[in-house]
């Protein structure tokens, strides 16, 4: 398999329906979608493609730990009456990501030490059902 070349990447990423998002978002914008495609269950509701494809090509933009660790970040920095429900929407994304692309967690140890700090930040906040969630992730 060999890498999409600029214009590949170009022409497939004009081709996508992003909805609220134009054609050059933030990565902050992109995960936000990501983040609002899950129910409190975890159930991937809407925007199926948008997160499939943000998880598949991130690291055409961004290193798989990278992005875990920005997660990381939101899951600390994340305030206000949506807390509970962004945190949980932050878990059920890694625990997602973790059951489509499992050898991504097996070859970068970068990006497991990453979810491990998630995980133990959660347990700190007293947030164990958050934990528990990234530990039943299949792998």
């Amino acid at each position: 398999m060999t890498c999409p070349t600029p214009r590949e990447i170009h022409t497939a990423v004009a081709s996508l329906a992003l909805g609220e998002l134009g054609p050059a978002c933030s990565l902050a914008q992109l995960l936000d979608k990501c983040l609002d495609a899950f129910d409190l269950d975890g159930t991937l509701c809407h925007n199926e493609y948008l997160v499939n494809m943000t998880l598949t090509v991130h690291d055409w933009v961004v290193p798989s730990a990278d992005l875990a660790r920005c997660l990381l970040a939101f899951y600390r920095e994340t305030s206000g009456e949506r807390q509970e429900q962004r945190r949980l929407q932050i878990c059920h994304l890694l625990r997602y990501w973790m059951a489509q692309q499992p050898e991504a967690f097996c070859l970068e140890p970068q990006l497991e030490q990453a979810v491990e700090e998630l995980r133990q930040a959660a347990v700190q906040e007293g947030r164990r059902g958050h934990a528990q969630l990234l530990d039943e992730a299949p792998r």
